[in-house]
């Protein structure tokens, strides 16, 4: 088919135009990992043949885009190493410094200095729309733009090693901080007024590797009670601990690493740590300070309660370390003092006749349990002992404890052991009453004092008030 002279001529002048158009048309995509590379064409390109370079025209071998601007000293000092690099795998690496034009030709004139001096074969391109264009991460550099001989863009980082372009040669993945476009649109905002990681400030909410919280609990929020144990909390939790609880609770939980130190055993302690601290660690800390008034609580009110929480790297997850850490939180945010001390601290020593002895043993026949502690009422059969006083006592020191706002030791002095007793007791509405049926029974009550540690904890800066041999 014949064109007219006129629409010839017309079609020749609009071609450059046409092209030109096609050529904006692929500036506008950026570098994509996994997909070609836009055929960028850079302009003002200094210590190569021509002026301009297309991606196109390195097509067969390696390349590097490697992002600059004269602000960047790191980037200029390693100017002679990719020299060194291009020259060494010159066969089949190419690469291209882009630098960014701020039309001062101050980046020209430092580049050609550092080329110069060192005899470098490396181009750098002067092209601030490419710059722009290319560039994920405004204001910081350097940018590497990894492309393969097919042209494919494998990757895009802050730096470069000999060791990666090794990878980067055999199509093996190296390590490195992705600095694409896809990974910049992946950053979470960051709000320098607040902390990072909260409500995914700066980063995504429990991506972090250390945290330690503390706060104030009240009726909105969920009481947790720390876990019986700090071992039980690992083997649940991993690498957190976290729990609710008085001040006190929260201090005794740290320096021993037990939620409640139990007053007699409880039956469903089983660990060592956790039995030692029967009769030999007093169940309260005590308070040596002007103010106490942090240490007070009400339930009801939700008054005194306090929220902690920590996470560490797995790696770091030990008992000891966890409390350690505990501990410091705790002196970092209220400010006491806290040491375990050796002193000689009240306690009861429940003892029984012989003759009630006898009347316990058992009658045999098949272990029976009806009710639950010695206050809801309790009819046991052929069952040890140890097991009903770690079982049934319990309730009684506790009621104890809320009644006279105070903890109390009860040492089983009773010799019983894991004789196999039968037991009756109807529900008692006191703790008087319950002592009372207990003594006519033939238990005794006894106070006594025993030398055992307790947790001190006192205003910073202040001395013990019992001399070296644990007296007050």
């Amino acid at each position: 088919m014949r064109f007219p002279k006129r629409v010839v001529v017309l079609l020749f002048l609009f071609l450059p135009i046409l092209q030109q158009l096609q050529a904006q048309k692929k500036i506008t995509a950026v570098p994509v990992v996994g997909k070609s590379c836009p055929d960028y064409r850079f302009k003002n390109v200094v210590n190569y043949k021509s002026k301009t370079v297309s991606i196109s025209d390195f097509k067969g071998k390696f390349l590097i885009l490697d992002l600059w601007h004269k602000y960047c000293g790191a980037c200029i000092s390693h100017f002679p190493k990719l020299g060194s690099l291009q020259e060494k795998y010159k066969d089949k690496l190419n690469i291209l410094l882009v630098g960014m034009d701020e039309g001062d030709r101050e980046a020209v004139d430092i580049f050609k200095k550092v080329a110069s001096k060192y005899q470098l074969a490396i181009p750098s391109a002067f092209d601030s729309s490419m710059f722009n264009l290319i560039d994920a991460f405004p204001g910081t550099a350097p940018d590497l733009v990894w492309i393969d001989q097919a042209g494919i863009v494998q990757a895009v980082t802050g730096g470069l090693s000999e060791d990666d372009l090794l990878s980067f040669f055999e199509s093996k993945k190296f390590p490195h901080v992705d600095r694409s476009h896809a990974a910049a649109a992946s950053i979470y905002p960051y709000d320098s007024h607040r902390p990072f990681f909260e409500n995914n400030n700066g980063a995504e909410e429990g991506s972090y590797l250390f945290k330690s919280v503390f706060g104030e609990w009240d009726e909105t929020k969920h009481l947790r009670n720390f876990p019986k144990d700090i071992e039980t909390d690992l083997r649940v939790f991993k690498n957190q601990l976290s729990g609710c609880g008085t001040l006190k609770s929260m201090y005794m939980f740290a320096y021993r690493g037990i939620a409640n130190y139990p007053a007699t055993l409880d039956f469903q302690t089983t660990r060592t740590d956790s039995l030692a601290v029967y009769g030999l660690y007093y169940p309260l800390p005590i308070l040596e300070m002007k103010d106490s008034s942090k240490f007070a609580y009400d339930f009801n009110k939700g008054k005194g309660l306090y929220m902690y929480s920590l996470k560490v790297p797995d790696e770091k997850a030990t008992g000891k370390r966890m409390l350690s850490i505990f501990q410091r939180d705790l002196e970092n945010y209220f400010g006491y003092a806290a040491t375990v001390e050796t002193r000689r601290m009240p306690c009861v020593k429940l003892t029984i006749s012989d003759e009630a002895k006898k009347e316990l043993l058992s009658k045999g026949g098949h272990e029976q349990w009806k009710g639950g502690d010695l206050f809801t009422g309790v009819h046991v059969r052929n069952y040890s002992w140890n097991y009903f006083f770690r079982t049934a006592f319990p309730q009684y020191l506790e009621n104890i404890a809320l009644n006279n706002e105070k903890q109390l030791i009860l040492l089983d002095e009773t010799g019983l052991g894991d004789t196999l007793i039968d037991f009756d007791m109807e529900k008692s509405i006191t703790v008087r009453e319950l002592e009372e049926h207990l003594i006519s029974m033939g238990f005794s009550f006894v106070k006594t004092i025993r030398q055992m540690k307790v947790l001190v904890i006192r205003d910073p800066n202040t001395k013990s008030k019992v001399s070296g041999n644990g007296q007050k």
